[in-house]
Formats: structure tokens, C-alpha cells, sequence
């Protein structure tokens, strides 16, 4: 909740890898209904997990800026590909009138 939009929050992303072979280019996307990309974010250097017996811990601070308030799905991508995804919706912290946000 917030009490306006556009809005800042501040997210910690955890995810456990395993299966993996190489360097990997690690991004997070905040995309709206539409499945348009609103913001992106991630590390700046790649993130080396050589070893495909392993499992691999990836947690990552980040300030995502949510447009209005919709639902959204946070996308965690590896060299492009898509690894994780999840729904959520956010809201404002009082009562004004909606706007929409599917654009």
C-alpha cells in the first residue's frame, strides 16, 4: 500500500538456483497486466555458478517504481530467459478513485 502513485518500494528478492553451468546476466522485471516491462533492475555484473551439482543463493536489494496501483508480476530472468515469476497487487492506502493502468 501506498498513499501515491507513482511509488518506490523497497524489495529484497531471494531465490535458491541449482542446474547451472557458467555466467549468468541476472535481471528483475516489473511487468503490468499487459506484460509490458515498467521497470528493470539487477546486478551489474554477471553472476558466475559454475557448478551444476551446486545450489547457488541469489538475493538482491531492489527499488522497483510501481506507475499506479494494478497488479504486476515480478520477473526474474537469467541471460534472458525467464526462471521465476509472481503475481502480486498493490493498492492505495486510502481511498481515491482508481486509475487505469493498462496501458
Amino acid at each position: 500500500m501506498a498513499p501515491h502513485y507513482p511509488a518506490a518500494y523497497d524489495l529484497w528478492l531471494f531465490a535458491r538456483v541449482a542446474s547451472t553451468h557458467g555466467d549468468y546476466r541476472i535481471q528483475v522485471q516489473l511487468q503490468n497486466v499487459g506484460g509490458d516491462v515498467v521497470w528493470q533492475g539487477g546486478p551489474q555484473e554477471d553472476w558466475s555458478m559454475p557448478n551444476p551439482m551446486g545450489t547457488y543463493d541469489l538475493k538482491l536489494q531492489l527499488l522497483p517504481v510501481f506507475p499506479c496501483p494494478s497488479k504486476y508480476d515480478l520477473v526474474l530472468l537469467a541471460n534472458g530467459d525467464e526462471v521465476a515469476r509472481q503475481s502480486f497487487e498493490t493498492q492505495l492506502a486510502v481511498e481515491t478513485p482508481a486509475e487505469d493502468c493498462s496501458r
